[in-house]
């Protein structure tokens, strides 16, 4: 029972990750993938908690910042525009997307 649960929670957070920021999910998977040697490296449990934590926001960090802009540039995909520009208003935009690391479709 308790495997179910926490099962259902990594899925929860995987498809809320995935909705939120596109990528948020998959670096997630990826962060699991570190837990294991996480486990292993540790017997405190606070301890191994930060470390996950610690694990997930490095890897999310370096998928957002540095992977995501590579791999968005080469399939013609521009920043969504956060200052007025060719008279779009960013104002108009969600605020969720104001981190300016959202990618759209160039023309």
């Amino acid at each position: 029972m308790r495997s179910l649960l926490r099962l259902a929670i990594i899925i929860f957070l995987f498809a809320f990750l995935t909705l939120l920021t596109q990528v948020g999910g998959v670096i997630y998977a990826i962060a699991l993938l570190t837990f294991p040697f996480i486990n292993k490296s540790t017997s405190n449990r606070h301890f191994r908690t930060a470390l996950k934590i610690l694990s997930f926001i490095i890897l999310y960090s370096i998928g957002s910042f540095l992977v995501t802009p590579i791999l968005a540039t080469q399939y013609h995909r521009v920043p969504l525009p956060m200052f007025e520009t060719n008279n779009s208003n960013p104002e108009t935009l969600s605020p969720v997307y104001s981190t300016g690391i959202m990618f759209v479709q160039s023309s």
